[in-house]
């Protein structure tokens, strides 16, 4: 019998399943991304408490963390340009004029603020009804926000900022004292030791790699070793590590690095051709086959306790 947990780590894998079908090791990630930061929410703060979303994204992630659910008719690639994605390319940072979501549940909760640097990623993200006020912010700069004013500041994208050391102290400027700071954080060391080029020793090329790539890495541009990490943590004044576990790794990381990335384009270009009828009825048969495949991988899963490609950090904020 599975446990509660377990339950709830599968709905919301459901969930991101029908957001990310024809990107599956996505579903997978955020998954685990999505279970930590719902138990730490409902277990740190209240409904009426402030909640921060830096880098909030089209809000998605969010949303179904907090109990959100979506209708099969809508997804990820709803309103997306489909090119290569690089670098200085996301596809996903675009909204057509008729954009719409299908709402079956709201969250338990309203988030205060969310932020972003994509103005399209803003405009999608309004449609969920999830944030009270949407800020348009580069994380590199100081954020237009007041000082000691949330309760929860949230963020998975620090290690995109070139100054991440001044981008945490400026998260830590806006959270209250005895608020909290929630992280989730690549390190270049770990991420690096647990690519397929590094795990095999069969070579696929540099063409193989540069494909896989897609141009990630380059974009971030504050990704440390989790050594350097831990030292600019130790130089903020003030915070207090409250928790520091790996989130995923190994295998799950092996899945993310490929994936349907690659084929990711014409998959979509094939799915755009079908009407409407047909869309959610090759959606549907596809989702299931994956939750299928790999509902007892997920519910089983553990990571290790070293190398993980992703942590998750809890700080208190103690001064």
């Amino acid at each position: 019998m599975k446990s509660k947990s377990t339950k709830i780590l599968l709905d919301i894998y459901k969930e991101f399943l029908n957001y990310f079908w024809l990107r599956p090791e996505s579903a997978i990630v955020q998954s685990f991304r999505a279970i930590e930061l719902r138990k730490t929410v409902y277990q740190r703060i209240s409904k009426k408490n402030k909640f921060l979303d830096v880098s909030c994204g089209d809000g998605v992630f969010t949303f179904i963390a907090l109990g959100g659910k979506l209708g099969t008719s809508f997804d990820s690639y709803k309103s997306i340009k489909n090119k290569q994605r690089s670098a200085k390319f996301d596809a996903y940072d675009h909204i057509d004029k008729n954009f719409k979501i299908k709402i079956l549940k709201k969250p338990s909760y309203k988030i205060d603020t969310g932020t972003d640097w994509k103005l399209n990623l803003l405009k999608k993200s309004k449609h969920l009804k999830l944030f009270k006020k949407l800020v348009l912010h580069n994380n590199e700069k100081r954020f237009p926000l007041n000082d000691n004013h949330f309760d929860f500041v949230y963020s998975n994208s620090a290690y995109w900022v070139k100054n991440i050391k001044q981008h945490l102290i400026d998260m830590k400027r806006v959270a209250k004292k005895n608020g909290y700071l929630y992280l989730h954080v690549k390190f270049k060391d770990t991420y690096l030791a647990t690519l397929i080029k590094n795990q095999t020793k069969i070579s696929f090329g540099p063409k193989f790699e540069k494909i896989i790539d897609g141009g990630r890495y380059e974009t971030w541009k504050g990704l440390k070793t989790k050594k350097e990490f831990d030292k600019i943590l130790d130089g903020i004044s003030g915070l207090k590590v409250i928790s520091y576990k790996p989130l995923y790794g190994d295998i799950i990381m092996l899945i993310w690095d490929i994936g349907f990335r690659p084929l990711f384009k014409p998959l979509f270009e094939m799915s755009k051709s079908l009407n409407k009828t047909k869309y959610i009825k090759v959606k549907t048969e596809w989702i299931k086959i994956l939750y299928d495949m790999s509902e007892n991988f997920i519910s089983n899963y553990k990571p290790k306790k070293k190398g993980a490609m992703e942590y998750t950090i809890l700080l208190k904020k103690v001064y």
